[in-house]
């Protein structure tokens, strides 16, 4: 039998949930009665809406027939709620690939558009809810050692699989007993880039979840590390989209070198290169996690000059405000060149580069004062890191040409552009994962048990 305070908790979550979807449905179905017109193309919407509002009702009337709301009808009434929002999921999904297979076009985009965002967002929250009301999303095996942690998270994926199976089979057997063939085969793909999505990004949650768990235990026992773990693994998903981009980047620009073969995959590249661009916001919300997750582990150590933190936060914050501002740029340089004149685009351009060049080496002028804080403190990292600065400060001054690294070589720039990236990329790559990994592993043992942000 479950314990009754993870149920009750499980209620407040699954409530809490309910309550976002409900909102999130609600904006949707207003955009679509202006824009889309189209009552199939509602039903998803509709749908959710008349779940959400039959399980508050519901609700309002058992404590309506109670004169007393005691911890029997509390627990009744978050049992209610948590069904409701297994309904309101469950079948929401089916019923909105269901009712693509009537109105969307033969494009993968246009169902994946809503679908897969609605799902990260609902995760997102539910990740958020749980820790708020102190619980685990993978609560009923987040106590269990590695091994076991993440069979029970894969056996999670293996049930979102089955799920999807049967959303594929629905579709499927309704598109042949509707005869509409048109939009089978594509909605059959988006089914499984949503799978395949979400299955993803639950994996990756649930990895950050454990590496909290663990640290939490640990702090229990009375160590601190100096830089929590999670620092590390989301400093690898960074890493890994910036190889990602880098490839595509580098793919994209040798495709407008003539003579090429790559020449003819140029518009496949083309959208590769817009998406990376679009991720970009990705990189800078990730960013600005692990720069706070760093200021939250470093206050809590006993080290010197500890009263300049604040620099540190309001550097981490303008890095966060310059990144979005330079992804906004990056998105709309292509329709800048449309609005304005030849001879003003120029100018912009050139604006945003010398700002970008001012970031660059207000970064490395932070930087030195970190490892200035380093000696200071006797941290047996401040070596590497005053590689990783010099390594840093070396390729800032290529890359506003202080340097004239490719000066004299008689090939064409863009080789020159993707070599120096090339390196660039992964040396500093090598670098922060040097640095960051033996901050992870040194230890302060302290005598208390703060929770562990």
């Amino acid at each position: 039998m479950k314990d009754e305070r993870i149920i009750q908790r499980l209620g407040i979550v699954k409530r809490n949930n309910l309550i976002i979807i409900f909102s999130l449905a609600l904006l949707s179905l207003i955009y679509k009665l202006i824009f889309v017109q189209a009552i199939v193309a509602m039903l998803t919407e509709i749908f959710v809406l008349i779940v959400v509002i039959i399980t508050f009702i519901i609700n309002a009337i058992i404590k309506s027939k109670e004169e007393l709301v005691d911890e029997r009808v509390y627990q009744k009434i978050l049992r209610i709620y948590n069904y409701g929002f297994n309904i309101t999921v469950g079948l929401g999904v089916i019923i909105y690939f269901v009712s693509s297979l009537f109105y969307v076009s033969n494009t993968i985009v246009s169902p994946n558009l809503f679908v897969n965002s609605a799902i990260f967002i609902c995760l997102l929250l539910s990740f958020t809810n749980f820790r708020k009301n102190g619980m685990s999303f993978n609560y009923k095996f987040i106590e269990n050692c590695n091994k076991q942690y993440y069979f029970g998270v894969i056996k999670r994926v293996l049930y979102l699989l089955a799920y999807t199976i049967i959303v594929g089979l629905v579709v499927f057997i309704l598109s042949i007993i509707f005869t509409v063939v048109a939009n089978v085969e594509v909605l059959l793909l988006s089914i499984l880039i949503s799978f395949i999505t979400f299955a993803i990004q639950y994996f990756l949650f649930s990895i950050y979840e454990k590496l909290h768990y663990d640290e939490s235990v640990e702090m229990d026992e009375g160590k601190l590390r100096y830089i929590t773990r999670k620092v590390l693994y989301i400093f690898v998903l960074i890493t890994l989209f910036r190889f990602y981009a880098l490839l595509i980047d580098s793919l994209w620009s040798f495709s407008h070198l003539e003579n090429n073969f790559l020449h003819k995959y140029a518009l496949i590249l083309e959208l590769l290169e817009l998406g990376v661009k679009i991720q970009g916001i990705d990189f800078a919300v990730l960013s600005l996690i692990s720069g706070i997750l760093i200021y939250k582990s470093i206050i809590r150590i006993n080290l010197k000059f500890l009263k300049y933190k604040k620099l540190y936060l309001i550097a981490i914050w303008v890095s966060f405000v310059f990144g979005i501002l330079n992804w906004v740029y990056r998105l709309g340089v292509t329709m800048l060149g449309r609005i304005y004149e030849f001879e003003t685009f120029i100018k912009i351009v050139t604006y945003v580069r010398y700002l970008n060049f001012t970031f660059l080496f207000i970064s490395i002028f932070v930087g030195a004062l970190i490892y200035i804080f380093m000696l200071l403190n006797n941290l047996k990292v401040r070596n590497t890191y005053l590689a990783l600065l010099i390594f840093q400060t070396l390729g800032v001054m290529v890359t506003v040409g202080i340097i004239p690294v490719f000066g004299n070589l008689n090939q064409d720039p863009t080789i020159h552009s993707v070599v120096f990236n090339c390196i660039n990329v992964f040396g500093l790559a090598i670098l922060n994962y040097i640095v960051i990994y033996k901050l992870t592993r040194a230890y302060e043992i302290k005598e208390f048990t703060e929770e562990l942000l």
